[in-house]
């Protein structure tokens, strides 16, 4: 999966989750909101994303013309010679600033994950309440079976830990947790039983979908890590041309040395118009959904 569909489905699990939360009302706002703000830091992303290739794209397109440009020209004059230390700057300038704005991508996915991290703990809270509702249901019965307890730490540790997910849906063994729950839920009436099934399927589910959009945005940081990196090396190589250019060493008439030849900076450029084009596809799926949301939701973000 590359990054154009990890973030993809990043905006879908978004967009998804948000869209089941209208049944809840305002008892889910603390997680609309964070939900919310992980939109908009993901589509300011793939703004940055979209720039980014935008300019790495024109990069590529410099270095064929210039490296070109160098390689077929034995005897340059002194105009020529002061235009390339001038391309060469300008290309180094881009570098740097695309650095920037890669780092502010991971100034954001840091935000993305603090806004997760907040969900997180709703979502504890929520298990929580489930719990403390068992045990009152429990305290309400006689006779109760030592079992219970059992299961009543396990759904508290299912609002702890990630991992227990995994490990829940194992337990269930092939069946449905309504199924389950009917079974252990016995001594419940039916109405309680069937309410607190839907709770718990609810918070399975969210806490499913909660799982795959940490892991999507671990992706994507790690992506934009690599990007990152790339412009450095790039950013090195121009100023390994510029220092030769100023010392009167470029190798006029030939290929000069770096990290790309002119077959990659080609396959580079389609690369990085290609990701462009579908990153911007990207960002206006679901783009009318997203312009409905309440004033409040706009600033989520800030």
């Amino acid at each position: 999966m590359d990054a154009y569909d990890v973030t993809r489905h990043l905006l879908d699990d978004i967009a998804s989750w948000k869209d089941s939360l209208d049944k809840y009302g305002s008892s889910y706002d603390g997680i609309r909101i964070n939900l919310d703000a992980v939109d908009v830091l993901v589509r300011s992303i793939i703004h940055n994303a979209t720039t980014i290739s935008d300019a790495g794209a024109m990069l590529a397109y410099d270095m064929v013309d210039l490296l070109d440009t160098i390689s077929t020209t034995e005897a340059p004059s002194s105009r020529l010679i002061e235009k390339t230390e001038k391309r060469l700057a300008m290309l180094k300038r881009t570098c740097d600033n695309m650095i920037r704005d890669s780092n502010k991508c991971g100034e954001n996915f840091g935000h993305i994950h603090d806004r997760l991290k907040n969900i997180e703990r709703d979502l504890d809270e929520r298990g929580c309440d489930i719990d403390r509702d068992i045990q009152r249901l429990r305290d309400e019965k006689e006779n109760q079976q030592s079992w219970i307890s059992c299961f009543v730490s396990l759904i508290k540790r299912l609002g702890i830990i990630f991992v227990a997910v995994a490990a829940f849906f194992t337990w269930l063994g092939g069946e449905s947790i309504a199924e389950k729950f009917t079974r252990l839920y016995s001594w419940m009436n039916d109405s309680d039983r069937d309410r607190i099934t839907s709770q718990l399927e609810s918070l399975c589910q969210e806490r499913d979908t909660l799982l795959g959009i940490s892991g999507g945005v671990t992706k994507s940081a790690s992506a934009v890590s690599e990007i990152t990196d790339w412009w450095r090396i790039v950013r090195d190589e121009l100023v390994r041309l510029e220092g030769s250019s100023a010392g009167g060493q470029l190798p006029w008439g030939s290929i000069p040395e770096t990290a790309y030849s002119m077959n990659d900076w080609k396959s580079l450029q389609q690369r990085f118009e290609e990701y462009s084009r579908r990153m911007s596809s990207s960002a206006d799926a679901g783009r009318s959904s997203s312009s409905e949301r309440p004033p409040e939701y706009e600033a989520a973000a800030n």
